[in-house]
């Protein structure tokens, strides 16, 4: 059986000692992840504020009382106007590496303190991220192999359905 290893946060969440719950996140780029990190963030009560470029796939949350901001958030007035200097995380979600990493430089450069989670394609593209500022990266690539292995594992089990070469 292959096990990717756990991230930090597994690790301490296993050790007793869940991560502290943001009170104030940013959320940038509204695809598929990005839209279930925002939700997941304001059931636990996070106030967060949603960043795309495209006022169109922030108007339904702003409809629904989520703070919005359109515009490209490698832009230090674009995080400004998001109030990105009193976040204590950032969620990044856009599909593009290099973008994922402007946007992050800029951050970083912004506010410090603010915990940076990126979602990335590639891993040869992690140790980028993390030289200017992500805590967590989590690549499409890795993550995709991970699901593919538990895939083939499971079809590799006798007890499983389809392991019947019969």
């Amino acid at each position: 059986i292959h096990r990717s290893p756990l991230s930090d946060d597994e690790a301490e969440e296993q050790r007793g000692h869940p991560p502290p719950v943001p009170k104030e996140a940013i959320v940038i780029g509204l695809g598929p992840m990005g839209r279930q990190a925002a939700s997941q963030l304001d059931t636990i009560g996070v106030d967060v504020c949603l960043i795309d470029l495209s006022p169109v796939n922030l108007h339904a949350y702003a409809q629904q009382g989520f703070r919005t901001v359109s515009g490209d958030a490698g832009d230090p007035e674009v995080l400004d106007r998001a109030d990105a200097a009193h976040a204590s995380l950032a969620v990044v979600c856009v599909p593009e590496d290099r973008i994922a990493l402007q946007i992050v430089k800029t951050l970083s450069r912004l506010n410090p303190r603010c915990a940076v989670v990126v979602r990335c394609r590639y891993q040869a593209n992690r140790s980028a991220l993390e030289n200017v500022g992500a805590q967590s990266v989590v690549s499409e690539e890795v993550e995709a192999s991970v699901a593919l292995l538990r895939l083939l594992d499971r079809m590799n089990d006798p007890e499983h359905p389809s392991s019947d070469r019969g």
